[in-house]
């Protein structure tokens, strides 16, 4: 559960959100 909190939190703040969505997907 928290992993899900830090990928969202990360994503907000990542410029590319494609990118960070691509860097936690794997």
């Amino acid at each position: 559960m928290r992993k899900l909190i830090i990928f969202v939190v990360n994503c907000q703040f990542c410029s590319f959100h494609v990118n960070c969505l691509n860097v936690y997907a794997h």
